[in-house]
């Protein structure tokens, strides 16, 4: 007896489970409420199920009423619309994450528009948005190419000895570094040193000595330029001299062009010559000195 109440326990216990389970997913795929079905084609990895929200400006208007994979690539999706609202023909069909355990959602996304779909259209699909599994398999991505970089690192750095060579570079570079400080400050030091000199050496030049070597030379600067006009005064006037010698005027233009005068002092001084050489022959012949 008290075996068949266990077996009829554990029969209810199971019934009441099962009622429960296709309860669920009767209440989930609409229960009672009534409304029309719209259609839209998703790739492949849109991953929607039965029963999963389908929402239209952040409120649920509808379900997935049924999932049917294509062989050209495409998953085409019936969605329920449950309540009495009518769907814009502006909006689109996405694919979003739905919480964070990899559930997905139909998010209608659009701006209002008096035109709407009617039963049995197709809501053209856009761009899925990036979920929780598309972050998931670009950190794979990007820790898969770190370990690839790590490794890389390791295998130059460690293993082929490059961060020894590192090591020697920066002591080299220190060196350098410290070689360069001592140039510096020796190229400094002499410049010190000839700003000194230079300092020194204009300071022991008397200013007073400056002073009268300026004046002085401004003197003969007045000098020579004074100079210089009675020199272009004496030139003019030598031009005037020769320019009037050449017209034949007053005695020097005579002379110069006369030839008869030319001649007469010509003979003139053969005269005085033959005298002279006479005079030097027998000076008796013209001085005749006599005493008592």
């Amino acid at each position: 007896m008290k075996r068949r109440n266990e077996v009829l326990v554990g029969l209810l216990t199971l019934s009441a489970i099962i009622i429960v389970v296709l309860g669920s997913i009767w209440i989930a795929r609409g229960g009672l409420t009534t409304g029309y079905r719209l259609y839209v084609k998703f790739p492949w990895s849109a991953g929607l199920k039965l029963g999963q929200p389908v929402l239209l400006g952040g409120v649920t208007v509808g379900f997935v009423e049924d999932v049917d994979l294509r062989e050209e690539g495409i998953v085409v999706t019936t969605i329920n619309i449950t309540i009495n609202k009518p769907i814009p023909r502006t909006v689109v069909a996405v694919v979003e994450p739905n919480g964070v355990f990899g559930d997905k959602q139909v998010a209608l996304r659009g701006v209002p528009s008096k035109n709407s779909w009617q039963k049995g259209d197709t809501i053209p699909a856009a761009i899925e948005a990036a979920g929780i599994d598309a972050l998931v398999a670009r950190m794979d991505t990007a820790s898969g190419r770190l370990a690839d970089v790590v490794k890389t690192v390791k295998l130059k750095m460690v293993d082929e000895g490059g961060i020894e060579d590192l090591r020697k570079t920066l002591a080299k570079m220190n060196t350098l570094a410290g070689t360069l400080g001592q140039v510096v400050q020796d190229q400094s030091s002499n410049l010190t040193l000839t700003m000194a000199a230079v300092r020194k050496g204009a300071s022991a030049l008397d200013s007073t000595m400056i002073d009268s070597t300026v004046r002085n030379l401004r003197a003969t600067t007045a000098t020579v330029a004074k100079l210089t006009e009675d020199l272009r005064g004496t030139t003019a006037r030598v031009d005037a001299l020769l320019a009037k010698a050449d017209t034949g005027k007053g005695t020097v233009g005579m002379l110069m062009n006369d030839p008869g005068l030319y001649n007469d002092l010509r003979r003139l001084t053969m005269r005085l010559d033959t005298l002279t050489a006479e005079f030097k022959k027998d000076p008796r012949k013209f001085v005749k000195l006599s005493i008592f």
